[in-house]
């Protein structure tokens, strides 16, 4: 992911160039706009292919196959969507395809009735070796995504079917990444410091995140949405000719949300 790598190259060379910190910032800035448009592309085509299918089967029902519109091929759809995004890469967008698939089979009697009865235990079975697995790597890579309190100035956090709660405490803070399927994060960013503009990358998946920031902060969202939203719950505040701090948060909610709040 992008972040990680901006993070990777900002340790390994703001120590060895002059004036690294700016060129860093700007490189970042005009990275994160060149590739935070395809996820507009994106979430359109998602958009427009959910209406064709939709139009083709008020024309005649017989064309659309009666899966096509259940919960279970909702969750395939999910899925792929979510690798789309990420290339790919990672687990959690594997999760929802496979309790779709797994469905969807049962639905139209093409699992055998001796498969049946193993693939709920084995499938439950499997979501734990993930999960230990995920674990394990977030506490070597990231000190642990569970952890409460971080002084790390790029953040990661991957949540799938769990929750976390994070307090930020970097006064060079340079934003990141947060992926929740069926889960939620909680992320205070009251302690935490910039200057500039910084953005996040944020994916929810039938999931949440909730954002605390500080009343000086401006953000602005520039955010997908599929059956899902942004609840600013911030005060109003009167306008700055030319805010110090920016915030601003790209990414994709499908039947998830964001919600921001300032104190």
């Amino acid at each position: 992911m992008e972040n990680q790598d901006y993070k990777q190259e900002y340790k390994e060379y703001k120590n060895m160039e002059p004036n690294f910190e700016d060129r860093f910032q700007e490189r970042r800035r005009r990275h994160m706009q060149k590739y935070g448009r395809p996820n507009n592309v994106l979430g359109g085509l998602v958009l427009v292919a959910i209406g064709v299918i939709y139009l083709l089967n008020q024309i005649d029902s017989a064309l659309i196959p009666d899966y096509i519109f259940k919960w279970y091929t909702l969750l395939i759809a999910v899925g792929l969507f979510v690798g789309a995004k990420h290339n790919f890469r990672g687990g959690g967008w594997i999760i929802p395809i496979l309790i779709g698939t797994y469905f969807l089979m049962i639905n139209n009697s093409i699992l055998p009735a001796e498969f049946q009865r193993y693939a709920v235990p084995t499938g439950i079975i499997l979501l734990g070796v993930f999960v230990m697995i995920r674990s394990k790597r977030n506490k070597e890579f990231y000190d642990c995504v569970t952890e409460s309190v971080s002084d790390e100035d790029v953040i990661d956090i991957t949540n799938v079917f769990g929750g976390s709660k994070r307090t930020v405490l970097s006064k060079n803070f340079k934003g990141g990444k947060i992926s929740s399927v069926f889960g939620g994060v909680d992320l205070n960013l009251t302690q935490a410091d910039f200057e500039g503009t910084i953005y996040m990358d944020i994916e929810n998946v039938f999931g949440g995140t909730k954002l605390l920031v500080p009343a000086n902060w401006e953000v602005k969202v520039e955010t997908v949405s599929v059956f899902g939203g942004v609840n600013d719950k911030r005060p109003i505040m009167p306008a700055s000719d030319a805010p110090s701090k920016i915030l601003i948060i790209k990414g994709t909610c499908v039947f998830g949300g964001i919600d921001i709040k300032s104190y």
